[in-house]
């Protein structure tokens, strides 16, 4: 690797690689010419903010980021970072030869006879007036307005070919949008259009008679530079808007390699990609870019046209549009009638009115002076002798719409009012002409014209019709089941040379299969034709063209399936509908254009509603939840997890019991998890093992997936004595999977044995303080064991003392710790009895391997007690397994189950991205936090500093930009939401002036003299460790860095030397905020002492009342948040994939594995 002399170098040699002036990159950086300058100098090093906003201007990969913002605040030597090559020369790419294609004859343009454009002197006039000041660097835009057959197509034309010229340079690329394919979004379509043009995809336009001869060779004679443009600067639209082998192969080269941002690209980096490839084009040579028919544009279009709009400026490029007010007044179209909303443009042009000032062209406003001066215009584009009162005449009639005008004129021409005379002139036939017998609206001169055609062309057009304004012979003779070349020479030389209704469109080419295009000659010919047919025939037209599409394109599906979706979703197959919705969403997502891929999705989940495809519909309900995560409307996508979780935990309440005739599983269930530490499940020390113990255990009770205690080990159970003494009955048909029946006694050892202040009893025995004698016994204040107050009565009968009335008891015994434990195992290996070779169980899976860091097998424990609803009879777990591996495992089908929370979130954000099918996605009884561990410390004994360190901190970033949206802010309290007792307006909001004020007030103005503090986290924490550093440095100017270690190295630290904070998150052991705000909060913080609080809590832990119980805690969650000894930062959720041949998976908010209820399907 080439070594850079300094940060500055390398910077002002990666400006250069990308053609960038400094003025050009501090406009986009949003700073001074003169910081760049002693940036580049190495006079002056960037701020954290400037860095990053210099690494989106210097399209900085996301792999190599986080080092040169390192590099650029002097934290790493910039010879870390790959040398940036260096910038192309001109003239180091040769134009190609002439291509073949151009040897050819000349097509005709559209238009025939009338085709030549007249008048619109004052429109033209002004358009060249805003392409006069783009050719000066002040990039514009200009729309052109009008209804139906008001020529703005046809004025847009003539204006390119008048621009093209004057100006030898010009290049003129254009992109149409279409009222099918753009209805919810085929997206991109009008710039893949362009960029399609510009890196020389023209022989089909030109063959068409869409270019000229001129256009075109422009196109192509610049298209090797675009080419190098794209791979250089916009290196993420090669295969999104034109395939790399394709460019390769059209000028017989290799292109140069860009550098892609691998994963998930953000919408805005995309956005920029292209505004630079075209600021770049537009360097070289002048660029004009026609987009018509606007009102049907897609949503990722028209905030693409936004975006341009605003970064036009320096640039010579002028981007001019055409569309319908009446369209846009109307507002945003939809497949299915639902209200609809403000059209998209509409907005935009508003705010690019305010940027540009007067920036359309309207051509319906009627002005008789100009109206008439077209109609003469148009009658003098052929050689006439018509008096000025027939002239007068035909303006009122029409009003000078230049469609009825011509129209009209055709109609008087077929009718023989209109004749030529000897010399060639058009004349009146008589010297009177009855206008009254004439059409006097454009609809009926439609109708007439179409009535010139006999039944079989008639019918021709009225398939054509349905298919849209572009149709293809191919699939109109699939229809009609007539033969290819018959239906071509009848829409070539009948309906386009003769009648002149349609007209070429290029073609279409779709792995082998090339389709012929051709465009009506106005689409208001389409619109009428199809308005004629009866409900009925519409329907089955559109399936037979669904299914003609579905056919002749079976190679590339992707190209036609929002057409498919269309056709599909009209002609009520809402199977197939479904489907198409479903690829046109997901090609929406690869595509970046997140609102189109919303509209599909929400489509498709109408279409499951009806039918009652409710499995289908929550896992596409987790696709939405992802396209409103990635469009950055993190509320919607919450809602739309949140509604699939719902339907997901209904889907399985609904599921038959057992199926005795269910096939055994295919293969094992594989998926990957962490290493356990431990398998005992009395002294668990992460919720890995955690997992594994309910796989490997069952206790007294258990948890369903609604967190409801159900029988387990237990039968049946009394309680006495106001709550304090519990008896439960065993089942006589429980064993370990040794052979060994479980007792009470084995319940009576194992809390015994976890209360034991010689083992690892903190965590433990927390959770059985309840017991009586418990607490005491765990704490060291007695000796005696048997004074803890659990008694095996008999084998199968257990008996349990309380200190008092405790209402989450229930739910506790379904956690690992009160679990049994087999004692004749463990008395005769001591701790090696959770060992591989030792291990015993009584739960649903037996251990039969288990290789530390690197695997675990289970196996179907014969000995189990409750039947078995799924088929898994193993379970192979990965563990500690590499992100890039685990991908390629779950790509090559190795893994059922991936555990996506266990990736970093750049890899969960690939992940799914490119397997959003089987997304899953749900919350989690789980709360990430800030712990302050010295708090009776200075400075992190005043309560102001912690305010502070808290008040600066905005949860809203950290969740949705640090994390990436994987979790929850944390606006309330320690509690999470979906447990009782959250408690969602407790937490100190974002306020850093108040931080910085409180953190004066404690003596650190500004930060200054704040004391070094050590902080402490765990390599899953990085990205919430990194989001408080830099927020703490940024609002309150202290530096206070984190130190990441391993998970036993964490355990082994703070039981040894705690740090003075660290990042700690607690999950539920049970489903009460006992959990959360005595446990976790005695364990976490023992030298936090606030008496109220603990009075609080120990007062809700008797109180049987669950209304008085939740107003408690919730007053203990305000004095939480006002003292801060902890600082909420996210909820938790559970992200999973889940490949299509694995059935009955449960979600569940704390519960996660429910693993024996798997069905593996035959694949």
């Amino acid at each position: 690797m080439e070594n850079t002399v300094s940060f500055g170098y390398w910077v002002r040699r990666q400006r250069k690689a990308l053609d960038l002036t400094q003025v050009n990159l501090a406009r986009q950086v949003g700073c001074a010419p003169v910081t760049i300058r002693k940036i580049e100098r190495d006079e002056r090093r960037p701020s954290r903010q400037m860095a990053h906003r210099l690494a989106d201007c210097l399209a900085i990969p996301p792999d190599e980021r986080e080092t040169f913002i390192q590099c650029g605040l002097g934290q790493q030597p910039v010879d870390a970072l790959p040398l940036p090559a260096r910038p192309v020369e001109a003239g180091d790419t040769a134009p190609p030869s002439v291509p073949a294609f151009f040897e050819a004859t000349a097509p005709e343009r559209a238009g025939g006879e009338w085709g030549r454009f007249v008048g619109r002197e004052n429109e033209l006039e002004r358009l060249t007036g805003h392409f006069t000041a783009a050719l000066a660097g002040e990039g514009r835009l200009v729309f052109v307005t009008g209804e139906a057959g008001r020529g703005k197509t046809a004025l847009l034309a003539e204006f390119a070919r008048r621009a093209q010229a004057a100006q030898p340079e010009l290049i003129v690329a254009c992109g149409y949008c279409n009222a099918y394919a753009g209805i919810g979004g085929d997206p991109f379509l009008p710039f893949r259009d362009v960029i399609e043009m510009l890196s020389g995809d023209v022989e089909t336009r030109w063959a068409a008679g869409i270019i000229d001869r001129e256009q075109a060779r422009r196109l192509w004679a610049s298209a090797p530079a675009t080419i190098q443009t794209l791979f250089e600067v916009g290196p993420n639209l090669v295969d999104l808007f034109v395939p790399a082998h394709i460019l390769s192969e059209r000028f017989k080269g290799q292109p140069p390699s860009g550098q892609r941002q691998p994963g998930l690209l953000e919408q805005r980096h995309l956005f920029d990609q292209i505004t630079k490839a075209l600021q770049a084009v537009a360097r070289k040579q002048p660029l004009l870019i026609l987009l018509d028919d606007l009102q049907w544009a897609d949503v990722t279009s028209i905030n693409l046209l936004f975006h341009l709009g605003r970064r036009l400026s320096g640039s010579r490029i002028l981007i001019a549009g055409a569309y319908r007010p009446s369209e846009v007044a109307l507002g945003q179209p939809a497949l299915q009638p639902e209200p609809r909303q403000q059209h998209p443009l509409e907005a935009v042009i508003h705010e690019l009115r305010r940027y540009f000032g007067n920036i359309q062209i309207d051509l319906d406003r009627f002005e008789p002076a100009r109206g008439r001066k077209l109609v003469d215009a148009l009658l003098d584009r052929d050689s006439n002798r018509l008096p000025d009162s027939f002239r007068t005449a035909l303006f009122w009639q029409t009003k000078g719409h230049p469609l009825f005008t011509i129209e009209l004129v055709r109609e008087m021409q077929d009718r023989g009012d209109l004749i030529r005379d000897e010399a060639g002139h058009w004349v009146l036939k008589a010297e009177t002409l009855n206008w009254s017998a004439l059409p006097v609206r454009v609809e009926a001169i439609i109708e007439q014209r179409l009535a010139r055609l006999d039944e079989t062309l008639r019918n021709i057009l009225t398939i054509a019709s349905v298919e849209g304004e572009v149709f293809c012979a191919q699939v109109l003779a699939r229809v009609q089941k007539t033969d290819e070349r018959q239906i071509l020479h009848q829409i070539s030389r009948d309906l386009q040379q003769r009648h002149r209704l349609v007209r070429e469109h290029g073609e279409l080419i779709i792995g082998q299969q090339r389709l012929s295009r051709f465009r009506f000659g106005h689409i208001l010919f389409q619109q009428y034709l199809y308005n004629r047919l009866s409900p009925g025939e519409r329907r089955l037209l559109h399936s037979e063209i669904g299914r003609a599409l579905e056919s002749l394109c079976a190679e590339g599906l992707e190209a036609v399936t929002l057409l498919l979706a269309h056709h599909f979703a009209t002609a009520g197959e809402i199977e197939k509908a479904i489907h198409y919705l479903l690829q046109a969403g997901n090609r929406a997502r690869a595509l970046y254009a997140h609102e189109e891929a919303i509209e599909h999705y929400q489509q498709a989940l109408s279409f499951m509603r009806k039918a009652g495809q409710h499995e289908q519909a929550a896992r596409t309900l987790m696709k939405l939840g992802l396209a409103h995560h990635l469009n950055f409307d993190f509320k919607q996508a919450h809602q739309a997890y949140a509604e699939g979780f719902t339907l997901w935990q209904q889907i399985r309440e609904a599921r038959p019991g057992p199926d005795p005739h269910l096939p055994p599983a295919p293969h094992a269930l594989r998926t990957n998890w962490r290493d356990p530490g431990t398998l005992d499940p009395t002294r668990p020390r992460s919720i890995w093992s955690v997992g594994l113990a309910h796989q490997l255990f069952s206790g007294l009770l258990t948890l369903n997936s609604e967190l409801d205690v159900a029988p387990d080990v237990a039968h049946r159970w009394e309680v006495s004595d106001g709550g304090h003494t519990y008896v439960f009955h065993l089942r006589n048909d429980v064993f370990w999977s040794d052979g060994v029946p479980v007792t009470a006694g084995d319940f009576e050892y194992a809390w015994r044995r976890a209360l034991d202040p010689a083992g690892w009893a903190s965590f433990a025995g927390a959770l059985l303080d309840d017991i009586k004698g418990g607490s005491a016994f765990r704490q060291g204040e007695s000796a005696d064991s048997n004074l803890v107050a659990v008694r095996a009565i008999d084998d199968l009968t257990l008996m349990v003392e309380l200190e008092g009335p405790t209402n989450y008891f229930p739910h506790l015994l379904a956690f690992p710790t009160t679990f049994p434990i087999p004692r004749h195992q463990v008395e005769q290996y001591g701790e090696a009895w959770a060992e591989a070779g030792h291990l015993v169980t009584n739960g649903p899976f037996s251990l039969a391997a288990w290789r530390p860091e690197e695997s675990i097998t289970l196996r179907r424990n014969p000995t189990y007690h409750h039947p078995w609803r799924g088929n898994v009879a193993q379970l192979e777990i990965s563990l500690n397994t590499g992100p890039a591996n685990l991908l390629q495992q779950y790509q090559a089908g190795a893994l059922d189950l991936l555990h996506l929370h266990l990736l970093p979130p750049a890899d969960m954000d690939s992940a799914r991205q490119w397997y959003a099918a089987d997304y899953l996605s749900g919350p989690q009884l789980l709360t990430n936090y800030v712990w302050f561990i010295q708090i009776t410390r200075p400075p992190l004994n005043d309560a102001r500093v912690r305010q502070a360190l808290t008040l600066a901190l905005d949860k809203e970033e950290l969740a949705n930009v640090a994390m990436r949206g994987y979790v929850y802010p944390a606006h309330g309290g320690f509690v999470p939401p979906e447990m009782p007792g959250y408690a969602p307006e407790v937490g100190l909001p974002y306020d850093p002036a108040r931080a910085r004020q409180l953190l004066a007030e404690a003596g650190y103005p500004a930060g200054r003299n704040f004391p070094p503090l050590e902080a402490l986290n765990r390599p899953d924490h990085e990205p919430l460790a990194r989001y408080c550093q830099h927020a703490w440095r940024e609002v309150l100017g202290i530096e206070i860095p984190w130190k990441t270690v391993s998970l036993p190295a964490l355990f082994e630290r703070y039981e040894q030397s705690p740090p003075d904070l660290a990042l700690g998150l607690w999950v539920a052991d049970y489903p009460d905020p006992d959990c959360f705000l005595r446990v976790s909060v005695g364990l976490d913080t023992p030298n936090w002492n606030n008496e109220t609080y603990k009075n609080l809590i120990e007062t809700a832990r008797r109180v049987t009342g669950q209304a008085e119980r939740i107003q408690l805690y919730t007053q203990a969650e305000r004095i939480l948040a006002q003292d801060a000894p902890i600082i909420p930062l996210a909820y938790g959720r559970v992200h999973v994939l889940l490949k299509p041949w694995v059935k009955s998976y449960q979600l569940s908010t704390m519960k996660g594995q429910f693993w024996r209820d798997i069905v593996i399907e035959p694949h």
